[in-house]
């Protein structure tokens, strides 16, 4: 994940709000498993939290709509955004059999491999242009005194 943020804040123009919640979601996974390794320490801090394992999940499915922003109105992006959106939900359901929020990042990171997967195949078969949107025009106007005899 840390790559591919690195990536996009090279390769693509504007998005701040995309690229600062990647950001926000990328501490916050890091902070989660910092915690859980040291669980035993830590004695307010319960991996198998209900409230835990859902919050993240919700979370992470409000950061992933962010990817909206690489091209407004497609429909392939916005499939793949839905591909990503269940698996990252489907993560909740480790609730149902006790598990830990590992569970959630698991599917988390499925998630993206299969989002990323599908961005390359969609941008390899120019179904988008990621670049397109989001650059604020720049209007030049240049004087010339060329062809006014």
């Amino acid at each position: 994940m840390l790559f591919s943020l690195i990536n996009f804040c090279k390769i693509v123009r504007e998005r701040k709000i995309m690229k600062s919640a990647m950001l926000i979601y990328l501490l916050t996974e890091v902070i989660i498993m910092i915690m859980d390794f040291n669980a035993d320490q830590i004695p307010f801090y319960d991996s198998a939290s209900m409230v835990l394992n859902i919050a993240h999940s919700i979370f992470s499915a409000g950061i992933c709509f962010t990817y909206l922003s690489l091209e407004p109105k497609n429909t392939s992006l916005e499939i793949a955004i839905i591909i990503t959106e269940v698996i990252i939900l489907s993560g909740m359901f480790g609730v149902v059999f006790g598990l830990h929020v590992y569970v959630s990042l698991f599917a988390n990171s499925i998630a993206y491999v299969v989002f990323f997967s599908i961005m390359r195949f969609l941008l390899s078969q120019e179904r988008i242009m990621i670049d397109c949107h989001g650059d604020r025009a720049r209007e030049y106007k240049f004087k010339s005194s060329f062809f006014d005899e």
